[in-house]
């Protein structure tokens, strides 16, 4: 997969899911996880611009960045 990485292959998938299961999304990752984070960012950005909120949180026992947002039918 590592060949596909930075072409805009993932931000691509991400925006046709987005767009074929509309509804509440939320999204978790890993706080020392920054370079998944910036990815998400930008391709829920390209998917449906900035219309989410970014916050931090406990998930289980770990703490997560928690990516919320909502798709609307097209």
């Amino acid at each position: 997969m590592r060949k596909y990485k930075r072409k805009g292959v993932g931000k691509e998938a991400i925006a046709q899911v987005l767009n074929h299961y509309p509804g509440e999304w939320q999204i978790r990752v890993l706080i020392e996880n920054l370079g998944a984070l910036s990815f998400w960012e930008a391709a829920i950005t390209n998917a449906i611009g900035r219309k989410y909120t970014l916050e931090k949180d406990i998930d289980v026992d770990k703490e997560m960045h928690f990516i919320r947002f909502n798709v609307q039918n097209r």
